[in-house]
């Protein structure tokens, strides 16, 4: 979701993953992720917000509570603060650019 859904999108198509869809963050969409990742076996969630206030955070519980099971891993900004600099140079620092998201299919062997 947000701005960084565009390079997501483009890493997804250029990997063969797929993509998940949230439309809406707040409130968090429960049943439909549940929907969405009934068949998954690896998630990779990548958000441009620092991990305690973004999805991972209502993934991570899904995952504790047993709701989810799956192999999960999570790219997020840390909550500290960024150098000022372009867009593209802060998400290639945060390693949210679209090269690393295309690097983590060789590192994971799956796609």
């Amino acid at each position: 979701y947000g701005k960084i859904a565009e390079v997501v999108q483009s890493a997804a198509e250029q990997s063969g993953w797929g993509h998940l869809h949230i439309p809406i963050a707040r409130p968090f969409p429960k049943g439909d992720v549940l929907e969405q990742l009934k068949n998954v076996e690896h998630l990779i969630l990548v958000d441009e917000n620092p991990g305690a206030g973004s999805v991972h955070h209502n993934i991570a519980e899904l995952i504790a509570t047993g709701e989810l099971e799956l192999n999960y891993q999570h790219i997020t900004l840390a909550a500290e603060f960024m150098e000022h600099a372009s867009r593209s140079e802060q998400l290639k620092t945060a390693g949210l650019s679209l090269d690393h998201l295309l690097s983590l299919s060789q590192n994971t062997g799956d796609e």
